[in-house]
C-alpha cells in the first residue's frame, strides 16, 4: 500500500488524505451476498446506464462464479457512489463507477483509491483503470470529458503501455474518403 500511494499524484493523495476518513468501502459480491438476477439488474444498472440484455446476462454469468464485485464508497451509512470491478487471478479490471448523490467531494478518487487497498490488501497484483489517450489524433478525437478521465486515471500513478490504433482498409476509395474525414476533423480539434 505504500508503494500504490508513493505512486499517486500529489494532487490525488492530497485529495485523497483530506477526506478518506470520512469514508468507508461496502463491498457485494457473490463470497458475501447471492444475488438473483433480477437484484444484480438492478445494482448493475444503478452504475452503468447502456447495457443490452444479453451483456446483463454475461455480467451475471461472471457474477455467480464470484468474478465481479460491487463496491460502494459511504459517509454515515449514506451511500454517495459504487463501482463495478471485475477480478480474476490476481487482476482486476475497473468495469464503471457513478457517484450517486449531488454533492463536490471526490467520490471517484475515494472509491478507486479504497478499491486499490481492499484488492491489495487481498493479494491482487494489478489493477486495470482502462485505456486512456494523452491527446487527439486522426483516429481518434479526444473531448474534454476523455481528457479529464484521462488526467483522472494517471493521477493513480498508472503504468503506461502503448495500444495502438490500427484500421485495415480493403478500398483505396474508401481509405481516401475516410482519411480526408479524419484529417478534416483532427484538423477542427487543433485550431
Amino acid at each position: 500500500i505504500d508503494d500504490q500511494w508513493a505512486n499517486l499524484s500529489k494532487g490525488h493523495r492530497s485529495i485523497i488524505k483530506k477526506y478518506v476518513q470520512d469514508f468507508e468501502l461496502e463491498s457485494i459480491s457473490k463470497n458475501n451476498s447471492i444475488l438473483n438476477y433480477e437484484s444484480f439488474c438492478l445494482r448493475i444498472r444503478e452504475i452503468v446506464d447502456d447495457l443490452k440484455d444479453n451483456e446483463f446476462l454475461f455480467l451475471f454469468d461472471l457474477y455467480k462464479i464470484g468474478l465481479i464485485d460491487f463496491l460502494y464508497i459511504k459517509q454515515n451509512s449514506e451511500v454517495s457512489g459504487g463501482g463495478v470491478f471485475l477480478n480474476y487471478g490476481n487482476k482486476v479490471e475497473y468495469f464503471a463507477s457513478k457517484r450517486f448523490i449531488d454533492n463536490k467531494l471526490p467520490i471517484h478518487h475515494l472509491l478507486i483509491w479504497l478499491s486499490i487497498e481492499k484488492y491489495t490488501n487481498m493479494g491482487f497484483k494489478l489493477m486495470n483503470l482502462g485505456i486512456f489517450s494523452y491527446s487527439s489524433h486522426l483516429n481518434y478525437i479526444l473531448s474534454d470529458k476523455k481528457k479529464n478521465i484521462s488526467l483522472f486515471k494517471r493521477g493513480f500513478g498508472v503504468d503506461i503501455k502503448s495500444y495502438p490504433i490500427i484500421e485495415k482498409f480493403f478500398n483505396k476509395e474508401f481509405f481516401s474518403k475516410e482519411l480526408n474525414k479524419n484529417e478534416m476533423n483532427f484538423k477542427e480539434t487543433i485550431i
